[in-house]
């Protein structure tokens, strides 16, 4: 769709609402394609069940782990 868009002359956002870190290290593949990129919903839970995606200085940094790095978050029984 990225690329569709292109081809119109337009531009090109991603962005979430409340997502975990796996939906968010996912668009953090696709990041790079677009003009701007909102991938914070992840910071909004309380816990987050797929974490893998951390926040440095205010930024969030893709995982430097294959494919998209993220981890299921421990249980507590």
């Amino acid at each position: 769709m990225a690329h569709a868009a292109r081809a119109l002359g337009l531009g090109v956002m991603l962005g979430c609402m409340v997502e975990s870190g796996l939906g968010i290290s996912a668009g953090c593949q696709m990041a790079s394609l677009c003009d701007h990129v909102d991938l914070d919903g992840n910071l909004l839970l309380a816990e987050d069940p797929w974490p893998g995606v951390e926040l440095v200085d205010g930024v969030q940094l893709p995982p430097d782990e294959p494919g998209l790095g993220v981890h299921e978050a421990a249980r507590i029984s």
